[in-house]
């Protein structure tokens, strides 16, 4: 079963970053151990790092069952890993790599990324080239943004 998708470089990234947040909490669990451990609880600074530590452990989550975002050899639709051009309505160029949330939340990626949840990812998944898409402003949510697609390529995963 599938419980979490992204690219390969999020799920290092995140594998690396958990063993080394779970290796600090021990490190810190260690310095405080037998009676220095109520010290630890009364010291508020090593307190609230540890519960830092714990927070992004949450944040990062169980890794098990993740699936993998593969570059598409399909261009002829947006989809996960699609490289698209897109041309907003006040004339602006940009592309975006549609991608997991968990590839956004993280900034694993060195190119500009969308979220297939996101508003403008939902709109665009699926289309063709020369299609178009209205979207919710974030900001103002009864108005809507449209957004055409110019290309799409493989993306660079």
């Amino acid at each position: 079963m599938v419980d979490r998708l992204m690219t390969k470089r999020t799920f290092e990234f995140l594998k690396k970053r958990a063993e080394e947040v779970r290796l600090e909490i021990q490190r810190r669990g260690a310095e405080s151990s037998g009676h220095q451990r109520a010290s630890l609880h009364d010291d508020a600074g090593a307190e609230n790092q540890l519960n830092l530590l714990r927070a992004e452990l949450g944040r990062i989550g169980d890794l098990k069952g993740t699936a993998f975002i593969e570059a598409p050899t399909d261009t002829s639709t947006v989809q996960l890993g699609s490289r698209t051009s897109l041309e907003f309505s006040d004339g602006e160029r940009d592309e975006y790599t549609l991608v997991s949330p968990d590839d956004v939340r993280f900034n694993t990626l060195p190119f500009p990324v969308v979220s297939y949840e996101s508003p403008l990812g939902r709109a665009i998944k699926g289309k063709k080239r020369g299609d178009t898409a209205e979207y919710p402003l974030s900001a103002a949510p009864t108005r809507k943004e449209t957004v055409k697609i110019l290309d799409i390529k493989k993306g660079d995963l």
